[in-house]
């Protein structure tokens, strides 16, 4: 835990600087009165600090390979480790040299050439990192007691049984927090005071294992200035991290006191998606909705049942365990904010055309509200879990592993995850899209198929950190927003990210094309680079659900969840068996084959679902 002493009041500041500074140097001078009132002002300081701490505290966690070779690589991730993650506190013993100390605290020597723990290299980076954080200059410097060291994971063994799939499952390496308070040096967190937190293996008696998972509680910046790293973004991920949502229409619209809703597709397109997916359909093909809640009482218990079941197969398949299902769905209630039932409006006439139910279609909430806080901790703890399988291959867990996920899942929808929405934003963790896109990916590979996220919301740019499995075999279909402006030059998430990755798809609401020159787009809806429409991945749909109007329930957040309905259809049909580093390739090319040329500007993207859906595909 942090405890920021420059976030105090300035006296209060003082006496805690004060107080440690004279307790460690035995000042006599500084009487017992004034060690109690620094004591006790100490102590209300740290419960408040823990109070926010427990609110804001990220969770960021460092996949580290421990097969240590003294490699260019092999000393960037150790100085990586060093420069960035906050130091832990070990007793240093009487009569130890800090070599003996390092080895048996990392496994590295300058022993013996012919051994395999000879790390010249490794070896002088953690014995000045070692001096530096304690202010000694040389080894004999250090006098027994509580040090400083570097939260590095000491060196793998590198002869390992082979055949014992538990050796390649990476050791968790997590935090308990102490109540021992300290300043840290390190120039990349500034003057911080730390609850310094002792390492607590979870996956005990594997010494072969060659990989550990360091799980470090950090405030926000922290976090974001160890994934700016070059070297850790690459292993890391991280859990309890704000991200604000601001939904993709105005969700005060009230729906028109007469119906019937605005229809979307033709005649002929309605007869051709029908008996198509009727003819063609060879599987069920999962499609989440993440949004304000559950719309209506029909959805949420399809929805619940759905996950259930998903959530089933997948612990099946990888961890070749029951799934703990959750308790049983509380009665439904309406969700505060309906932006989620103009959502089931909009799918309305697609979903008549599939009597077969071969799109599942799963509603996800961003908030805990109309009972959501089970299911979304079993999505968190699954993810969790899916996420320290070597290389994405079916390992049974420990117990002790699910015991962790299972906390960290209950600590995150606690105290990250708001109540209910309030309006047309919320604060929420960007933990549930990592979850959603963990399972769906992981589902996907199992049944060879893939999937689908709608997001009919908004988020402003910046390192959210969102974990992408890779290769991913789905799509996230990203609503632009309805602000009237350039996604891609106002850096708006995750639409904005068409044209730099192949995980999402932007969707503007566009009118149907009569001309081709007449380019419509409707409800004030945003836009993505007109320059770069060749390359974008990107598809511009009907977005009215009634009216047509900016005030009227009509908006990308309408047009993107049709899209998505229409993409999963696709994938409903196809036939050959799917090539997972290619499919996303060949899903912009067949949407890119489905434009119509000789329509001018935006107009292009029109998504025309004869086409599409009627071209050839493998």
């Amino acid at each position: 835990m942090l405890i920021r002493i420059d976030n105090t009041r300035p006296l209060l500041r003082t006496l805690l600087l004060q107080f440690i500074r004279r307790v460690s140097t035995g000042e006599a001078r500084f009487r017992r009165t004034k060690i109690s009132l620094c004591l006790g002002l100490l102590i209300a300081t740290s419960i408040s600090a823990q109070a926010q701490q427990k609110q804001s505290d990220t969770v960021v966690q460092i996949r580290v390979d421990t097969q240590y070779d003294d490699s260019s690589k092999s000393l960037k991730i150790i100085t990586a480790l060093i420069d960035l993650l906050p130091p832990i506190q070990v007793d240093y013993p009487k009569g130890e040299t800090l070599s003996d100390f390092i080895f048996r605290q990392y496994r590295v020597s300058t022993y013996n050439k012919d051994s395999l723990t000879y790390l010249p290299k490794s070896y002088a980076l953690l014995e000045k990192a070692i001096l530096s954080m304690n202010g000694a200059e040389k080894p004999e410097d250090l006098k027994a007691g509580p040090i400083k060291i570097p939260t590095v994971p000491p060196k793998a063994l590198e002869h390992f049984n082979t055949s014992k799939p538990l050796n390649f499952l990476p050791k968790i390496w997590a935090f308990e927090a102490r109540a021992r308070a300290m300043l840290s040096t390190s120039p990349k967190h500034g003057n911080e005071m730390l609850f310094v937190s002792r390492p607590v293996d979870l996956a005990m008696g594997r010494p072969a294992a060659q990989s550990q998972l360091v799980e470090v509680p950090v405030v926000p910046n922290v976090a974001d200035d160890i994934f700016k790293d070059s070297v850790l973004s690459s292993v890391g991920i991280v859990f309890n991290y704000k991200m604000g949502v601001k939904l993709a229409q105005n969700p005060t619209a009230q729906p028109p006191s007469v119906p019937p809703d605005h229809v979307v597709l033709t005649s002929s397109e309605r007869q051709f998606i029908q008996t198509t997916l009727t003819a063609r359909a060879q599987r069920d093909v999962y499609m989440f909705v993440l949004d304000t809640g559950w719309p209506d009482a029909v959805t949420y218990a399809e929805s619940w049942n759905l996950l259930n079941d998903l959530l089933t197969n997948v612990w099946k398949h990888y961890f070749n365990l029951n799934f703990p299902t959750p308790s049983s769905p509380v009665p439904f209630t309406s969700p505060s904010v309906p932006h989620c039932e103009y959502i089931v409006r909009s799918l309305t006439e697609f979903r008549q055309l599939d009597p077969g139910k071969h799109i599942k279609t799963i509603y996800v909430p961003l908030t805990r509200e109309q009972g959501a806080t089970p299911i979304l901790q079993a999505l968190l703890e699954t993810n969790y879990l899916l996420e320290r399988l070597p290389g994405g291959k079916p390992l049974e867990p420990t117990q002790d592993v699910i015991k962790q996920a299972r906390k960290v899942a209950s600590d995150v929808v606690k105290s990250a995850i708001p109540d209910r929405w309030t309006g047309d934003e919320v604060q929420t963790d960007k933990s549930i899209l990592d979850a959603v896109l963990g399972l769906g990916n992981a589902y996907a590979e199992a049944a060879n198929s893939a999937f689908f996220v709608s997001e009919s919301w908004t988020v402003q740019h910046k390192d959210y950190h969102v974990t992408f499995p890779s290769p991913l075999q789905g799509l996230v279909i990203s609503a632009v927003g309805n602000s009237k402006e350039n996604v891609n030059q106002d850096e708006v998430d995750f639409s904005q990210r068409c044209l730099s990755d192949r995980d999402t798809i932007a969707v503007m609401n566009l009118a149907r094309p009569v001309q081709p020159t007449d380019i419509n787009l409707l409800c004030c809806s945003s836009m993505i680079d007109e320059g770069h429409l060749d390359e974008a991945f990107a598809v511009g749909y009907d977005g009215v659900v009634a009216g047509t109007g900016c005030a009227d329930i009509c908006g990308t957040s309408f047009a993107a969840p049709r899209v998505a309905w229409l993409l999963s259809m696709d994938e409903a049909m196809r036939q050959q068996p799917i090539q997972p580093g290619l499919w996303q390739v060949t899903e912009q090319d067949r949407l890119k084959a489905a434009r119509d040329t000789n329509n001018a500007g935006f107009n292009k993207l029109w998504l025309d679902p004869i086409k599409f859906l009627g071209e050839p595909r493998n």
